[in-house]
């Protein structure tokens, strides 16, 4: 394959695993590789594609290989680590989670994925910093400061720094019903009853399908002595049997 056709190959498949199509990419790289096994940019595709189809050995073997070859990107290098941790070898996977947030610049989309698995593998801090640098890459985006605010939580720290992080969410999306029952509850737990009411004030008690958030709302309008309020949550809990909860329950 010359260099222009393996480019075009690369472009196809690439675009097939935006599209979420890893099964059709890995069944192309896998015959793209058949003719050229030193390739190493396929190599690291297919175990991209491999660990999405929850293939993970086959996903660590692909991209040990695409190592030798090459030197990886960071989604390619994530998606190793990620395979070692679920391999049992955690503690290789934390260091290239760190070296990874320390080192590299991942792009925006996996800036998550990575707080997620530093956050995993009890890097709560460094897991902040990158946070905070999303936070400066996007300062519109409310993703970071509420990851902020389930880390501070996890680390035991300040409550008002924790309540900063979720208002400064609240204040970037608004309507987002998850975060305001999250500074609500903690603003509850906190004794700020009243802070917690207001934090409410947008939410719609229908909209709410967990059994848990319904029952902390419940439990915020009974103590401000909102008892309307309060029988209006009774209410929806009694329509939910069985529960079936999608939505969050505060920072835990």
């Amino acid at each position: 394959m010359d260099a222009e056709a393996n480019s075009d190959a690369f472009c196809r498949v690439r675009q097939q695993q935006r599209e979420g199509q890893h099964q059709a990419a890995a069944a192309a790289l896998r015959a793209h590789l058949q003719k050229q096994p030193g390739e190493g940019r396929l190599w690291a595709l297919l175990g991209v594609s491999q660990w999405a189809l929850g293939r993970v050995a086959e996903s660590v073997a692909s991209l040990e290989t695409a190592q030798t070859l090459l030197p990886m990107g960071v989604e390619a290098r994530l998606t190793l680590a990620q395979g070692y941790e679920a391999m049992g070898r955690r503690r290789l996977a934390a260091d290239l989670y760190a070296t990874i947030a320390c080192e590299e610049s991942p792009p925006d989309r996996l800036l998550p994925r990575l707080v997620d698995c530093l956050a995993g593998s009890h890097q709560r801090g460094l897991a902040i910093r990158v946070c905070q640098e999303a936070a400066q890459r996007a300062p519109g985006d409310p993703w970071p400061a509420r990851a902020i605010a389930r880390l501070l939580a996890k680390l035991g720290k300040p409550p008002e720094k924790i309540a900063a992080a979720l208002q400064r969410a609240v204040q970037l999306d608004p309507h987002d019903v998850d975060t305001r029952l999250a500074l609500a509850q903690h603003m509850h737990q906190c004794g700020r009853t009243g802070e917690a009411v207001d934090a409410l004030s947008t939410v719609d008690i229908a909209g709410i399908c967990c059994t848990t958030c319904l029952a902390a709302v419940r439990d915020i309008y009974a103590a401000a002595e909102s008892y309307e309020d309060a029988d209006r949550c009774k209410a929806a809990l009694r329509r939910l049997t069985p529960p079936d909860c999608t939505a969050t329950e505060g920072l835990g």
